[in-house]
């Protein structure tokens, strides 16, 4: 059976987050810290889905430019790298520093999970009112 749903119309983040991940993310079962499984994208793998055709965004794009503010990556003291891919339809960076950061952005939504081993921690940004 084949399910289809609008995230544009999904009004709870941690729904659209976790729909996004796992459209983003290649779900292949591989080698995770826990054993031969699904991996979770953002926590177990940072592998992206390869039908989808994501590149990676230099510094200097202005999508990695807002992701990287929104997400709060910029005002961090910590030198490790931000991740940002797209594929021109959905935008989604990262950052790992023992607890991950997943921001997503699928037309006007933008959704940040501050601690991506979580499936329920998602929250709605909403870049007018971000610093």
């Amino acid at each position: 059976m084949i399910i289809q749903i609008d995230t544009q119309k999904v009004k709870d983040p941690n729904e659209f987050g976790e729909l996004l991940r796992n459209y983003c993310f290649d779900d292949t079962p591989c080698m995770t810290m826990t054993g031969f499984h699904k991996p979770y994208g953002c926590y177990s793998t940072f592998e992206l889905n390869h039908d989808l055709r994501f590149i990676k965004l230099s510094e200097n794009n202005p999508i990695y430019k807002k992701l990287a503010r929104l997400s709060g990556y910029i005002n961090s003291d910590k030198k490790i790298e931000f991740y940002v891919y797209s594929n021109n339809h959905i935008d989604l960076g990262w950052w790992w520093d023992g607890d991950g950061t997943l921001i997503i952005q699928e037309k006007n939504k933008i959704a940040i999970n501050t601690d991506c081993k979580c499936d329920y921690t998602w929250e709605w940004l909403d870049e007018t009112n971000s610093n």
